[in-house]
């Protein structure tokens, strides 16, 4: 929308007062750097021009400052910290990315910004010591988002009591950091490919209890059963290597939303579903194998609160999805909508290897699977051809 506003502006006196007009008192978000460009920025009218744009959000609640480069040499990040806090007054958000500026710097944040509700930090020069300054002096920040700055997690210790949302993406380098145990946090994200999943949620349930929405993606989780959050209502886990033991452990009966991509099998996921017999939503990704069977049927008719799935399934070979019965062969998929009719939506992807040709006849059926679909019901099918990378 801003960009056609900045037109708008030129076009006539009156288009320029009614465009100047909705960036006033509309525009709450604000980029500077890479969306806001000019041919030549070398001189001080450049500056001026570009401050003159900024003053005009003065509604402005959300503030990213990317990148600048050559595009806005005239224009220190510091010249821009203090000129927003002159004339932004209501900015709640900042989002600081690709800075190439000395430590020093990033003291003026909490300066200009006291009140800040929300933080994010993006590929910074940055470690524990100085975000940690950052956090004493911001109390009232209430969501963080660290990505790609070389921290190991110990500035977290001095996050406020305010904060219940932290988000950290960490550099592909194997370490064992230091997660930001608060029982203030109820909605955790963390991305750390190598990270070691298993002590990640072994941590996570001895130590943050009132999480209300936990997001992992990382290498390995062996026992997902040591996992057992009283207040957990959805989570996300995205992993290469991914084991849900059997066992007595605890069934999490708050748990509505629950997102799957891993290397698993059928056992394995209908395990793990078991432990959360309230599921309204379901997304599941496979990225190896055919997860459709009658067990697991059956197991997804159990979750009577289930009303949305999302299921993207590895077919390898079209026999996988042919069920039999008492000597009769059924499309699996037939017997999935007639057995989940309770089931409001339904999107199911399959990934497929091979010749189409060798899918003919399971194409064929699956488009009478729509006339089997309730009247109140959303099923949505797609066949998404796989090349081996053999």
């Amino acid at each position: 929308m801003t960009p056609d506003l900045f037109v708008l502006r030129l076009v006539s006196r009156d288009t320029k007062t009614a465009a100047d007009f909705v960036l006033k008192s509309r525009c709450e978000s604000l980029v500077i750097g890479r969306k806001i460009s000019f041919t030549e920025l070398y001189d001080n009218s450049a500056k001026d021009k570009l401050f003159t744009i900024i003053s005009m959000y003065k509604c402005a609640k959300k503030v990213e400052l990317k990148s600048m480069g050559l595009s806005l040499s005239c224009v220190t990040f510091e010249n821009i910290l203090i000129f927003c806090k002159q004339n932004l007054e209501e900015v709640e958000s900042l989002h600081i990315s690709d800075q190439q500026c000395n430590t020093l710097t990033y003291g003026l944040i909490p300066k200009c910004f006291p009140c800040l509700k929300q933080l994010r930090l993006d590929s910074l020069q940055l470690n524990d010591e100085h975000v940690a300054e950052l956090f004493d002096f911001l109390p009232y920040l209430e969501r963080i988002i660290v990505h790609y700055v070389d921290i190991t997690g110990s500035c977290f210790k001095n996050m406020g009591e305010f904060v219940c949302s932290v988000e950290w993406f960490v550099n592909e380098r194997s370490f064992n950091p230091n997660f930001p145990f608060s029982v203030n946090v109820r909605d955790f994200c963390f991305f750390g490919i190598h990270a070691d999943g298993q002590c990640l949620i072994e941590m996570v349930t001895d130590k943050m209890r009132n999480l209300e929405r936990l997001d992992i993606n990382c290498q390995t989780i062996y026992n997902v059963d040591s996992l057992y959050l009283d207040m957990l209502e959805e989570l996300t886990l995205n992993v290469e290597i991914f084991k849900c033991i059997a066992s007595d452990a605890p069934i999490m009966n708050r748990l509505t939303t629950l997102k799957l991509c891993a290397n698993f099998d059928t056992k394995d996921l209908i395990v793990l579903l078991m432990k959360f017999p309230n599921i309204e939503k379901l997304w599941v990704e496979s990225k190896c194998c055919t997860l459709l069977s009658s067990q697991l049927i059956n197991a997804l008719k159990t979750l009577r609160f289930l009303w949305n799935i999302w299921f993207t399934d590895v077919l390898e070979c079209a026999s996988n999805y042919m069920f039999e019965e008492d000597g009769v062969k059924t499309n699996g998929l037939i017997v999935l909508v007639e057995s989940l009719h309770f089931v409001q939506e339904l999107k199911w992807i399959i990934k497929y290897y091979g010749n189409e040709a060798e899918y003919s006849q399971l194409f064929d059926e699956c488009k009478e699977i729509r006339e089997k679909t309730k009247k109140n019901q959303v099923f949505w099918l797609s066949f998404v051809q796989e090349t081996s990378d053999e």
